[in-house]
């Protein structure tokens, strides 16, 4: 199974890099306070599965070529998939993902919100960069 994992994850390789970068990018404030929040929460970002699916069906489809718009659509399903995870913590109240404190048992429920109000309203704002076709 690890074999496989990686010789999918080859086939993506150059993209993977390319949505870590556009997520922290387009994540990116001018207030001190929502980096901290940002640089948190992205620690629980995993294997990052969900960009990954993304990135192998672009790849699958058509011709197998690549372009930003694919790295673009796989950063804005991480960016939706993170602010899941941030209002999910504040309805179940817990207080641990993955070992860490959660955003809402460090700063409440407020701040987790908007937050994850944020994560959503930047991953819209990234695919409106998208053209239709």
């Amino acid at each position: 199974m690890n074999a496989l994992l990686a010789e999918l994850t080859e086939l993506i390789g150059p993209q993977m890099p390319a949505v870590d970068r556009l997520f922290h990018r387009e994540l990116q404030s001018d207030l001190a306070c929502v980096n901290t929040l940002v640089k948190h929460v992205s620690r629980f970002r995993g294997k990052m599965l969900r960009p990954m699916l993304v990135l192998l069906a672009g790849k699958a489809s058509g011709d197998g070529e690549m372009s930003d718009a694919h790295v673009t659509i796989a950063t804005v399903v991480e960016m939706v998939h993170m602010a899941t995870l941030v209002h999910d913590d504040v309805l179940d109240e817990a207080e641990l993902r993955r070992k860490g404190a959660t955003i809402n048992h460090l700063r409440g429920n407020e701040a987790a919100v908007l937050l994850g109000d944020y994560l959503i309203s930047h991953s819209y704002h990234l695919c409106s960069s998208l053209e239709s076709q």
